[in-house]
C-alpha cells in the first residue's frame, strides 16, 4: 500500500510539472510583456543625465591633455614607429591578396555548386505554441567568404505588435560541399525601444542529398548596460525541399522550429513554414536525373 502511495505521488507530481511547463509556454507572455520589458531596459532616458554630466567635465579634461603633446621622442623611437606600421601594412596587404585568391577558387567552384555566390530570398511565417503569430522576410548575398544578411521580424498577437530587424555579416569558415559551418557578427534593432544591440552567433548548412538541406543557426545579442542583460537569443532549424529549378533560380519549401527567447525570460517558440528563391551567379548543372540515357 505504501508503494501504491509513493507512485500515485510521484505521477501527480510528473503531472503537476507537464502542466507547469505547457503553462509556461503557452499562458506566461504576451506581446504586451515583451513590449513592456524593451521600454523598461531602455538606456535612452536614463543616458540622457549621464551625458550632460560628461559634458561638463570633459572640457577639463580635454585642455589639460593637449598640454601633454610631446611628440616622437627621439630619433630612435620614430624610426621603430614607422618600421611597425611598414610590418604592419606588409601583414594587411598578404592577407588581401590571400583572401583574393580564396575568393577566386571559390567563384569557379560555383559553377558546379552554385550556393558560393548566390542571392538568396526567405519569405517565413511562424505559427506560434500559444496564440502568436510571426512573418520574418530575409535577404541575403552569398559572395563566397562572405555572407550578408538582412531579416525583419514582426511579431503578432492579440495585445499587439513588436517589430525588429538585424543585419549580421557571416564569415564562411567551411565551404564543403555537402557541410558548411559559417560565424558571424551584427546588429539587432529593437522599433519599441529605438535600442541597437550587437549581435553575434554561428550557422550550419547540411546537403545530405540534392532535393534536402538542412539548415541550423543560432545567435545571441549583448546589451553592456544593466548587467550585460541579453536582449534576445535565438536558436532555429529548418528542413529545406527543392521542387524547382531552372537556369540560374532554385525554389524550395522549408519547415522548421524556432525559438526568440527576449530578456531572459520571454519565450515565443514556434514552428515555422515558407519559401526560399535562390539566385545563383551561375546556371546551375542539370542532375543526374534529368540528363538523357546513354546507349
Amino acid at each position: 500500500m505504501f508503494h501504491n502511495v509513493v507512485s500515485v505521488e510521484v505521477k501527480s507530481r510528473f503531472l503537476t510539472g507537464i502542466l507547469l511547463l505547457l503553462s509556461s509556454i503557452c499562458f506566461a507572455q504576451n506581446v504586451r510583456d515583451l513590449n513592456k520589458s524593451a521600454l523598461q531596459n531602455s538606456t535612452r532616458k536614463s543616458s540622457s543625465g549621464s551625458e550632460s554630466s560628461g559634458r561638463s567635465g570633459g572640457s577639463s579634461n580635454y585642455t589639460s591633455g593637449s598640454s601633454d603633446l610631446s611628440g616622437c621622442g627621439d630619433l630612435e623611437g620614430c624610426g621603430a614607429a614607422l618600421e611597425g606600421l611598414v610590418y604592419i601594412f606588409i601583414g594587411i596587404g598578404k592577407g588581401i591578396e590571400l583572401l583574393a585568391k580564396e575568393e577566386t577558387r571559390l567563384y569557379k567552384r560555383n559553377q558546379f555548386e552554385n550556393r558560393l555566390f548566390a542571392l538568396e530570398g526567405n519569405f517565413a511565417g511562424t505559427i506560434g505554441f500559444r496564440n502568436f503569430t510571426k512573418i520574418q522576410p530575409q535577404v541575403r548575398l552569398h559572395l563566397g567568404w562572405f555572407s550578408f544578411d538582412y531579416k525583419q521580424f514582426f511579431l503578432f498577437d492579440n495585445t499587439g505588435n513588436f517589430k525588429s530587424r538585424e543585419f549580421t555579416t557571416w564569415f564562411n569558415l567551411m565551404n564543403h560541399p555537402n557541410f558548411k559551418l559559417r560565424t558571424g557578427i551584427g546588429s539587432l534593432y529593437l522599433n519599441t525601444n529605438r535600442e541597437t544591440y550587437f549581435l553575434y552567433g554561428m550557422g550550419i548548412d547540411i546537403l545530405p542529398n540534392a532535393p534536402v538541406r538542412i539548415e541550423a543557426w543560432g545567435n545571441l545579442t549583448q546589451a553592456f548596460e544593466f548587467g550585460y542583460l541579453r536582449p534576445r537569443q535565438e536558436i532555429g532549424l529548418r528542413v529545406h525541399y527543392e521542387f524547382w529549378e531552372k537556369g540560374h533560380l532554385l525554389g524550395s519549401v522549408f519547415t522548421g522550429v524556432s525559438n526568440q527567447l527576449y530578456y531572459n525570460k520571454l519565450n515565443f517558440p514556434g514552428a515555422d513554414f515558407g519559401l526560399n528563391i535562390f539566385l545563383s551567379f551561375h546556371k546551375f548543372m542539370p542532375r543526374e536525373k534529368d540528363l538523357p540515357l546513354s546507349n
